[in-house]
């Protein structure tokens, strides 16, 4: 796929949705040279992609646990990777239980609303509906 990108003059990032980190790495390291942002999609391996070289992150998690990961990063960047990587086993954990939740639209939009305050709005009437135990969260908040 990357093959073709040098004839793209104004080609800047790629984003990279896989787990598989032998792959990312293999995309990192024949293409470093065209000095491309590499983002990772994968939320909770972005601390494993950071050290393949990842250069940056897109992903849906980020608007409820950015600070979290932002802690992540600054400790990444510090070289306290025992820090680093306890705020990536935090984000895990928190990942797994939405997952359990079904991870879907609804569920994001209902996690969203109960983190920040900011109603989002009902889900779309093709969306399952979230689990009344986190509807039940929202309204104790």
């Amino acid at each position: 796929m990357l093959d073709g990108i040098q004839k793209i003059p104004i080609f800047q990032w790629l984003k990279f949705s896989d787990t598989d980190l032998l792959d990312f790495g293999q995309c990192v390291d024949q293409n470093r040279q065209r000095q491309f942002a590499f983002l990772f999609g994968v939320d909770g391996q972005l601390l494993s992609a950071l050290v393949m070289g990842a250069t940056g992150a897109v992903g849906s998690t980020y608007n409820y646990l950015g600070k979290k990961t932002n802690q992540m990063l600054e400790a990444y960047e510090r070289k306290d990777f025992s820090s680093a990587l306890n705020y990536q086993l935090c984000i895990q954990r928190f990942i797994n239980f939405v997952i359990k939740l079904g991870f879907g639209v609804s569920q994001t939009k209902a996690i969203m609303t109960l983190v920040s305050g900011i109603p989002m709005g009902p889900p779309g009437s093709h969306c399952r509906k979230p689990p009344r135990s986190l509807l039940t969260m929202q309204k104790l908040n």
